[in-house]
């Protein structure tokens, strides 16, 4: 007997098209990433950003790549319409940032839309008109070369998602995230991003990496990253930028990671830094990292979720372990090479001796408690700083001062020198260089530190009454 009610229906076009942008568009913050994507498939030097309401009322993207014809601007908004793949093996060697073809009908399938488009080949422009992804006109218009997306009502025909979203400042703070990491990735592309009338950023052609980020997050969080480059036999070449130990946050707001140059999430990358700073950096606490992963597009899988946002590695173990390494050998170089004043100590110290001479404030920095370092190991600068009437305090919190100095120590098998600086009054000095520790010696960096603590202690009882005690901090 035929049953002439199936249960099984295939769903209409439509109801396709918002199933499919249920994946695609989580929030407007998605939108601007798969428009700006395309932006620079297509070859675009320079991309305005227009937001309205947090993007809920109000999406504009505008560039000036290539453009399109009428008939492929037509084609853009079917589904599965792409430029970028032809067959099956195009997928394991897709270097494109788009190309599922889902994005534009999925985007105008939830919104009022509306594309305008012309290329160097077409004398007049091509703009569509879709609302709640119905085509209601195609027309010719004037048009500069390049293309212009606008979405407004985002999600007027799907309350249910529309309720889901957050405040207007909370989504366009996930827009800001999206354009920012796409600057970082293409320093070459200027980029221009408003919220209402109000200019965010403004960012002209970077000629590197470094000058993008100086533009974008100023001079003083430029100056404390640690820039890195490395590749190893599997064709993996990391490059990008990593902050010291005493710079941190408590958010992951500094945190970018690319893969061949498209913002991805990969929640792996967080072991690979745990690893490389462990007990360099308080629990909870998060360094800024800049990373750049440049491998062969057969080795990585971007086709792991329809925002394209994961990815998944054919060698992920060896990619962490590699990030990993890669993090700790840059901290040790700079921690090797990033200051000279151990280089200037002991010509000072030498000199002191052969003629008498006592370095003044010209001759040495002015630090209470400070480590330095050469290439082979750490001098822990004990400073006396003379000041009648002052008390100490530092019995109570020794391991502030030296578990830090005797955790690099041990990590990077760094000898620790410490070197006592006696001021004989306020522009006068004597250095004397102690004992040199090796941490070798030590099981772990408590006892190691414990064991600075106690020479520090016993610089302390020669005078103390004449002792100012500041946090230590490293360069």
């Amino acid at each position: 007997m035929i049953n002439n009610n199936p249960k099984i229906r295939v769903m209409p076009d439509s109801l396709a098209s918002q199933v499919a942008a249920g994946e695609v568009v989580e929030s407007p913050s998605s939108i601007v990433k798969e428009l700006i994507e395309n932006s620079i498939d297509a070859g675009a030097k320079k991309i305005k950003i227009i937001i309205t309401g947090g993007g809920k009322i109000l999406i504009k993207v505008i560039d000036d790549g290539c453009g399109m014809s009428r008939e492929d601007a037509i084609l853009s908004i079917e589904r599965h319409a792409t430029s970028k793949i032809k067959d099956k093996k195009d997928l394991t060697n897709i270097t494109t940032f788009g190309f599922r073809g889902e994005a534009l009908p999925s985007i105008a399938s939830v919104s009022n839309f509306r594309l305008i488009t012309s290329s160097n080949e077409d004398m007049i422009g091509t703009e569509i008109i879709i609302k709640g992804g119905k085509l209601i006109e195609v027309n010719e218009c004037g048009a500069e070369v390049g293309t212009q997306i606008e979405v407004k009502s985002l999600f007027y025909n799907i309350p249910a998602r529309k309720k889901f979203l957050k405040s207007d400042s909370a989504e366009f703070s996930k827009i800001e995230r999206v354009v920012i990491a796409a600057s970082l990735s293409s320093p070459d592309i200027c980029y221009s991003l408003y919220h209402g009338k109000r200019s965010v950023l403004n960012l002209s052609r970077s000629t590197n990496f470094k000058n993008r980020i100086l533009d974008l997050f100023g001079a003083d969080f430029t100056e404390k990253l640690i820039e890195f480059s490395s590749s190893d036999n599997n064709g993996v070449r990391l490059n990008g930028f990593i902050s010291s130990p005493d710079y941190n946050f408590t958010s992951k707001k500094y945190q970018y990671l690319f893969v061949n140059g498209r913002y991805v999430k990969y929640s792996s990358i967080n072991v690979s830094i745990r690893n490389a700073f462990k007990g360099l950096i308080d629990k909870g606490m998060n360094p800024a990292l800049i990373l750049f992963i440049n491998i062969e597009p057969y080795q990585v899988d971007v086709n792991v979720h329809p925002s394209k946002e994961q990815v998944k590695f054919d060698k992920a173990n060896k990619v962490q372990n590699f990030i990993t390494d890669t993090i700790v050998e840059s901290l040790s170089s700079d921690l090797k090479s990033s200051n000279s004043i151990v280089k200037d100590l002991a010509p000072l110290s030498e000199m002191k001796m052969i003629s008498g001479h006592i370095p003044d404030n010209s001759d040495i920095q002015d630090h209470s408690i400070e480590f330095i370092h050469n290439n082979h190991s750490i001098a822990l600068m004990i400073d006396q700083r003379v000041s009648e009437g002052t008390k100490l305090d530092f019995f109570g919190k020794p391991a502030l001062t030296t578990t830090l100095p005797a955790q690099l120590a041990i990590k990077y098998n760094m000898d620790i020198i410490p070197v006592f600086i006696e001021r004989k009054n306020f522009d006068k000095f004597e250095i004397e260089f102690l004992e040199k520790i090796d941490p070798k010696e030590f099981k772990d960096k408590w006892t190691l530190s414990k064991k600075l603590n106690s020479i520090l202690e016993k610089m302390i009882i020669r005078n103390p009454n004449q002792w100012i005690w500041t946090h230590n901090r490293w360069k």
